[in-house]
């Protein structure tokens, strides 16, 4: 098993695109029967953009819905004075 202290850590500055952080794919094909990854390369390409699609609607409403809860709570504690 690898030593977690000697592995290198991935620059983690520019993991959001505004307020959402970014959604990555990576496709992976078995290409050792031949020709069959060439023959699945759109079909994968276009299943993991549509994941990554699908992943990126739910962080956006999960992250909608969760912005929607902290404003009623400061509301609450606007009207009621309350901490």
């Amino acid at each position: 098993m690898a030593n977690v202290k000697d592995t290198a850590m991935t620059n983690v500055k520019n993991r959001f695109v505004g307020d959402m952080p970014k959604i990555g794919i990576r496709p992976t094909i078995d290409g050792r029967r031949k020709g069959v990854r060439e023959s699945l390369e759109d079909q994968t390409m276009a299943l993991a953009k549509s994941v990554a699609s699908q992943g990126q609607r739910l962080v956006r409403e999960e992250y909608s819905r969760r912005k929607n809860a902290e404003a009623m709570v400061e509301l609450f504690y606007e009207a009621t004075g309350k901490r």
